[in-house]
Parts: structure tokens; C-alpha cells; sequence
């Protein structure tokens, strides 16, 4: 008997050692697993630097190198880089949503200076007989995006066509923006298939308020402007929903349904680079 006592605890010190390798093994295998879901879900990447030094102009540089092909995963089309208007921007979600634009077709730059040199503002409000004039917001963005208080805070897709097209231009790329306002998102679906497309949608993604408060002071005609109005990157869709990078700082998955309502609710604004 005392020569089967060494070989029994030899078999149970075994049972036990792979007993540990099996728990390793399934913690490992749900730690890939969790890795991979995470990998497929993250779908945009973070691109900002709010101010001009050297380190962070750099790290903006090197994650503008994204490809512009459509991604694999299922329900995503397109790989923008997100990029945040707060706390530089908080009312600049238009120039901030045409900066990942643009940072999607290769070109360096960032909010701010897009915002400085690139979009065309105006804060020209005047009174005349009572009545409030101001610039037009397919021309102008209605105030600056820095700012939380003023008339409108907000632009539209003439606005975003031209400033997208300056950037164009100056580089001398094949690259133009157009304007395809009025379609439904459903009819904007195949639009998608070629690249991601600016849309008007609302802050909350409910059905926005229009209102107006101003003359436009070269027509003499009402101006419509919208509150809690809000631009987004719509960058791909599947069966039961749309995606889109929102630079209040998320990547969303929205129903169908609601963001129809929130576009068409501000007047279903949409741009595209061809």
C-alpha cells in the first residue's frame, strides 16, 4: 500500500493542476472575447487638439493616416475620426463635424483653425424700424461657435458647401462638396455607399423647434432658424439603424425612426464630398 501513495497524490496534484488551466483558459478566452466585441464596437477614433503646440499638433497628425474605405463590421460603412467641439466650441458642432470631414479625406486640420480661417461668420444684427436683420445662415454661421449667447448660433448646408470647398481649393484636390438638402434619409442610403455625409439632426435627437427671430438683411425675408439644432457625421447604417459620429463626443447608434424625425425636423439638411 505505501508504494501507491506516492502515484496517488502524483494523480491528484495533476487533477488539480488542470483544473487551474481550465479556469485560465475560460477567464482568458472571455478576456479575447470582450477584447473582440470592444475592437468591432469602436468604430471611430478621437482626434482633437485644442491648442497649437508642437506634441499635440503631432499625435493629430500621425491618427489622420486613416484609410478611406469602408469598414467590415456589420452595420458601419465608413471609419471617420471623431472629433469633439467642447469646451473650445460650444456651439461650433457644424465646423466641428466638417473638421472630421476633412480629416477624413487626409487633410491636417483642426477646429480651431478651421473655424479662424476657413468658416465664414457673421454677427452683423442690426434693428431697423423694430424690426431684427442679420446675415443669412446658408451664408454665414449666425454669431461664432466660441460663444453660447446670440442670435441663431448655427449654419447651414450652403455654408458647410463653402466651407468645405475652400479647403478643396486651397489644396488643389479633385475633391468638391455638394449640396443633396431635401432627401429623406433612406433616399440618402446609397449616397452613403460612396462616403460618409454631413446631416442636420438636433442636439437630443428629437424633433427640433424651428423659430424665427430675424429678417434676412439682403432678402427682406423671414429666417428660420432652429433651436437645439445640431450637425452630425451620418457614416453608416444597417437594417434597423444609422450611425454616426456626433462631436458632442460619441460614436451613436440611433433608430432609424428618430433620426429621420430629427433631420426632417431641421430641414433635412445633407452635404457630400464627391
Amino acid at each position: 500500500m505505501k508504494k501507491f501513495i506516492p502515484i496517488l497524490i502524483s494523480i491528484l496534484l495533476f487533477l488539480c493542476s488542470c483544473g487551474q488551466s481550465k479556469d485560465s483558459l475560460e477567464s482568458s478566452g472571455s478576456t479575447i472575447s470582450d477584447t473582440n466585441t470592444s475592437s468591432i464596437e469602436t468604430t471611430s477614433t478621437t482626434v482633437e487638439s485644442s491648442t497649437s503646440t508642437e506634441s499635440q499638433q503631432t499625435t493629430s497628425t500621425s491618427i489622420i493616416s486613416i484609410e478611406t474605405k469602408p469598414q467590415k463590421e456589420v452595420g458601419i460603412k465608413w471609419k471617420v475620426p471623431l472629433v469633439m467641439q467642447n469646451p473650445e466650441l460650444p456651439t461650433g458642432c457644424e465646423i466641428t463635424s466638417i473638421t472630421m470631414v476633412v480629416n477624413f479625406y487626409g487633410y491636417d486640420y483642426d477646429k480651431i483653425t478651421m473655424t479662424d480661417k476657413y468658416l465664414d461668420k457673421s454677427d452683423n444684427f442690426y434693428y431697423d424700424n423694430g424690426q431684427l436683420f442679420g446675415p443669412n445662415p446658408q451664408k454665414f454661421f449666425l454669431g461664432n461657435p466660441r460663444s453660447t449667447s446670440g442670435y441663431g448660433l448655427q449654419c447651414f448646408s450652403g455654408t458647410w458647401v463653402n466651407t468645405l470647398n475652400k479647403v478643396f481649393e486651397e489644396n488643389k484636390s479633385e475633391h468638391y462638396a455638394e449640396d443633396i438638402s431635401g432627401r429623406s434619409l433612406e433616399e440618402l442610403e446609397s449616397e452613403l455607399q460612396s462616403a460618409p455625409i454631413l446631416i442636420s439632426a438636433s442636439i437630443d435627437m428629437n424633433p427640433a423647434s424651428p423659430r424665427v427671430l430675424f429678417k434676412d438683411s439682403e432678402t427682406k425675408e423671414d429666417v428660420t432658424t432652429y433651436r437645439n439644432f445640431h450637425c452630425v457625421v451620418l457614416v453608416g447604417y444597417d437594417e434597423d439603424y444609422y450611425y454616426v459620429n456626433d462631436p458632442l463626443g460619441t460614436f451613436s447608434k440611433l433608430e432609424k425612426a428618430r433620426l429621420e424625425r430629427a433631420y426632417t425636423s431641421t430641414g433635412r439638411q445633407a452635404v457630400i464630398v464627391r
